[in-house]
């Protein structure tokens, strides 16, 4: 595989993400909504929301991966980190480099910004992603709670 470019998703892009995101949202056991693909989706196009996202993209216009980001206020340090939602290489494309080029891309949208760095999450099982994150950043010792609350929380706003 050749190198990628990456891009904003355009409003033509949206067949495309959708079809990497379910595959996403499968690895994650979770279930994506016609509603929620397209709450996210709307997002990604709006200027003024905070989650931005890029697409890899092939010599050949295959897109295969995606992330979304978006700032987070830090309290405790009086400042943004760049938070990264979510990042997923189609399973053809991996290990040549797209989910790094993708992270790394983050990173220095994070540094261009001045955030005062990255964070993200991933389950404690995801041995190949582990392996990637283990080279750019270190592991924290915090432990995640959720509560899950019973609305159609793709449809609020925050």
């Amino acid at each position: 595989m050749t190198a990628v470019q990456l891009r904003s998703p355009g409003p033509d892009d949206f067949d495309v993400w959708l079809s990497l995101y379910r595959q996403y949202c499968h690895f994650y056991k979770t279930e994506l909504t016609d509603a929620g693909s397209r709450t996210v989706w709307d997002w990604l196009q709006n200027p003024d929301h905070v989650l931005e996202g890029l697409l890899a993209v092939t010599s050949e216009s295959d897109v295969v991966g995606l992330c979304h980001f978006r700032p987070a206020p830090e309290p405790l340090a009086g400042n943004y980190v760049g938070f990264l939602d979510d990042l997923f290489v189609a399973p053809e494309a991996r290990r040549h480099g797209v989910g790094s080029t993708l992270l790394r891309r983050v990173i220095d949208i994070s540094a261009e910004r001045e955030w005062a760095g990255v964070q993200w999450l991933t389950a404690a099982d995801n041995a190949d992603a582990r392996h990637l994150y283990d080279q750019v950043a270190k592991a924290t010792s915090w432990v995640t709670y959720e509560v899950d609350l019973p609305t159609d929380a793709t449809t609020k706003n925050a």
